[in-house]
């Protein structure tokens, strides 16, 4: 057995030395190197059974006796005998010593765990309604919380079906997180699912007959403005783009030579750059824009407002954060023109409604045409065929885009020329 003095003797030894203790349980100290004067001590076990050979920190002697490590040891052997996980035990034992178990400790914890480098946006919403739970259940212990007592919760301090559906999920997570730091062994959270289920998402509007459609494009064109919003409307119209990647768009994107807008990996919906943090959260890859022909010319046009800005489409007031335009300006614009008539019945996300349709109306035959469409748009093709499919199609794409843009310019009320040009506050 290692004795006092035999670790003396190795902390003063100016070489690292090692000390080992093979009965009952084996474990063994290994010196700092220089001038460190402590051992380090380890025990090595296989968890589970048949796998693979794993370390375990006991304690570093002088600052733990001899004694108090060997019982660490006989902790960890004792574990693996009983078919438990060491690691997961220790961890287990850190984070209870830590916390009180009331809900609202758990929540707190989980919400530093999980969340952190997510959108401030996100986060604020989720401690919203994590906090709206707390009041009513915050200080009860989480292990004595029942189904019935989050159902009463949700339902007196969530109001929207959309929260109680988000907020329950949340609520799983917390459980989640309470039963592997604590073992638990309860998610009440998840046997409430089905009372609290996912509203089907609503369709965005789109106007599908032309008559009505050549209507709302003459009409939002000839609504009083600013020329850059004016230009705004019919370049998202071209591109079928997100308008989060638009807004923020800036001239050095452009390549005019190769008749290309570089729009930028991970720009999110909400117009800002960030890195995709989880499943749900919608976020652009890269990819590119075709500059059709038409769209060469409006980009032209907004070069004489805006091309001495950074931004393609900048602020139009200072009240805003971001130095381009709220992603809300074009549709404020559809919404407001002919006092609402248009309100509800097309959004701008809904433009790539409308070129599906009308592609799929008129060019039905046409090779890869549901694969250009969805790329172009900045959209990810689902399925095991794609996900070995490296085909861009970037050919059919530029098609699209032009044929669409051919289709636009036949219907618009006066030249694509004076867009941007007939603009009046």
């Amino acid at each position: 057995m290692i004795t006092e003095l035999e670790l003396k003797a190795a902390i003063k030894n100016p070489a690292n030395a090692r000390v080992s203790e093979k009965h009952p349980y084996p474990f063994y100290g290994k010196k700092g190197s220089g001038a460190n004067k402590s051992i380090n001590f380890e025990t090595r076990y296989t968890y589970p059974k048949g796998g693979k050979q794993r370390t375990a920190s006991v304690g570093t002697y002088p600052k733990d006796s001899i004694k108090v490590i060997r019982e660490r040891v006989k902790v960890v052997h004792d574990l693996v005998a009983n078919g438990k996980d060491p690691k997961l035990d220790k961890r287990r034992q850190t984070y209870t010593v830590a916390l009180d178990g009331s809900f609202n400790t758990y929540c707190e914890k989980w919400l530093s765990s999980e969340f952190n480098g997510r959108q401030e946006k996100y986060r604020r919403r989720v401690r919203r309604n994590l906090s709206a739970i707390c009041k009513e259940l915050g200080t009860f212990q989480i292990a004595e919380i029942s189904a019935q007592d989050l159902i009463e919760a949700i339902r007196k301090q969530i109001k929207s079906p959309h929260e109680q559906s988000r907020v329950v999920r949340h609520l799983d997570g917390v459980f989640r997180y309470a039963d592997i730091i604590a073992d638990t062994r309860r998610n009440p959270a998840h046997t409430i699912k089905e009372k609290f289920p996912e509203p089907k998402p609503k369709s965005r509007p789109a106007i599908i007959d032309e008559a009505p459609f050549i209507r709302m494009i003459r009409d939002v064109l000839e609504h009083p403005g600013k020329p850059q919003t004016q230009i705004l409307f019919p370049v998202t119209l071209l591109t079928f783009a997100r308008i989060g990647e638009l807004i923020p768009g800036r001239w050095d994107e452009i390549d005019w030579k190769e008749r290309i807008w570089h729009i930028p990996n991970n720009r999110c919906a909400d117009g800002e750059n960030r890195i995709k943090t989880h499943k749900n959260q919608t976020v652009a890859d890269p990819h590119d824009i075709y500059l059709t022909d038409q769209l060469l010319v409006l980009l032209q046009n907004l070069s004489q407002i805006t091309g001495d800005n950074e931004y393609m489409f900048p602020r139009l007031s200072t009240k805003t954060k971001n130095p381009f335009m709220h992603r809300e300006t074009l549709q404020k614009r559809i919404n407001g023109t002919k006092n609402g008539a248009w309100k509800g019945v097309q959004c701008e996300h809904g433009f790539r409604s409308n070129v599906s349709t009308w592609a799929t109306k008129n060019f039905k035959d046409m090779p890869y045409r549901k694969e250009a469409i969805a790329l172009a748009s900045g959209r990810e093709m689902d399925g095991v065929e794609y996900v070995y499919n490296r085909h861009g199609y970037w050919q059919e794409q530029c098609e699209i885009w032009q044929l669409w843009a051919n289709y636009i310019e036949s219907i618009l009320p006066y030249p694509i020329e004076e867009i941007g040009v007939r603009a009046s506050d």
